[in-house]
């Protein structure tokens, strides 16, 4: 369904929504129940490329505030009507929701006099802000016969993601910026003013999942290091200091190794986390996978069985979705907070990932 995202993205680029900020809803219309299964069919496909919690599809228009409009196809009246395109081309503009319905319905509509056929007219989906019980939070773009609706209210916890996926890009492009390798053991460093020093804390488990290496508050270790590179970005309004240094820095800041790393790359690569941790598995998506820490720093800040749900939700983007986690990939037990009552139990090992809604 690229008419879907390619007429989303048309509405980002017209709001300034870079694709790092996450939003609640593409409501996705058409009278066509076909397009309407392929689009519910590739849900999650959709989801993924526009960064949308969730996707709706509908035919019913009215709840949303849309109408259909009529356009005359120049080229075919033009030639057919002569004197009369004038009189008749205003006319189309002026022909009603209930009409243009009507005129879906059988296939033909009489204006001044003159039948007109599918061919003649370009029906289009219109969206008017300014009517009364039109929901002003969405914006709109269209094609001939599917109309997309952003939500671009602003959600608190959807900026913070946003700005977590701004502090992970401006990681990488350091990492790159430094000609480093994807398996490269490093340590970085930050030093953040404004929201960031609230946000870079609350979604560490999230920011490990993609740079998958340690990420500490300043000071940077005086001895012992060797610093890479450094960088005075701005995240927004806000300042980010960035330091990366060579190896993975041990938790007494003494000494960096740089064998066996001190948090793990990925679930299969054999290396094991400083601080205690499981590993992730999707049953669906392409079976991507993830770490989350069970603690930071180690045997402190340990996290419960609803956090770990939450920290699920949050790195795989299924937010409104509920979660379950298994042990292993028959589905048979799934795991709860009356099964779990210490997520220590859970060090080391592989869950699967599955959720429904």
């Amino acid at each position: 369904m690229q008419t879907v995202i390619e007429l989303a993205r048309v509405i980002r680029d017209r709001k300034t929504l870079p694709m790092k900020y996450p939003l609640k809803e593409v409501v996705v219309i058409s009278k066509d129940s076909g397009v309407l299964k392929d689009v519910s069919a590739l849900q999650n496909y959709i989801m993924e490329e526009l960064n949308i919690r969730t996707v709706t599809v509908t035919t019913d228009k009215q709840k949303y505030g849309v109408q259909l409009k009529a356009e005359p196809d120049h080229k075919t009246l033009g030639a057919r009507l002569k004197g009369a395109f004038k009189s008749v081309t205003a006319a189309i503009k002026e022909l009603s929701d209930e009409q243009l319905i009507e005129f879906q319905r059988t296939g033909e509509i009489e204006v001044e006099g003159h039948k007109l056929n599918p061919e003649d007219l370009r029906v289009m989906y219109t969206f008017d802000t300014s009517s009364d019980g039109t929901p002003n939070h969405y914006e709109a773009h269209s094609d001939s016969n599917i109309l997309v609706l952003l939500d671009i209210s602003p959600d608190d916890s959807m900026v913070d993601e946003g700005l977590a996926r701004e502090v992970i890009n401006r990681i990488q492009k350091l990492r790159k910026k430094a000609k480093l390798m994807p398996m490269d053991e490093v340590t970085v460093y930050y030093n953040a003013t404004g929201s960031l020093t609230r946000v870079i804390p609350e979604y560490n488990d999230f920011i490990f999942a993609t740079i998958k290496q340690p990420l500490s508050r300043f000071p940077v270790p005086s001895t012992g290091i060797e610093i890479i590179i450094k960088e005075d970005a701005k995240v927004k309004q806000d300042s980010l200091d960035l330091v990366i240094v060579r190896g993975h820095v041990m938790e007494d800041k003494s000494k960096t190794t740089q064998g066996i790393g001190a948090l793990m790359n990925g679930p299969d690569n054999g290396r094991s986390p400083a601080c205690r941790y499981v590993n992730l598995e999707m049953l669906s998506s392409g079976g991507k996978q993830a770490t989350v820490l069970l603690e930071n720093p180690r045997d402190e800040y340990k996290i419960t069985f609803n956090q770990l749900i939450d920290q699920v939700k949050l790195i795989f983007g299924l937010r409104g979705k509920r979660v379950r986690l298994y042990p292993s990939k028959d589905r048979k037990q799934e795991l709860s907070e009356f099964l779990v009552k210490d997520t220590y139990e859970l060090h080391g090992s592989l869950l699967y990932v599955a959720f429904d809604g």
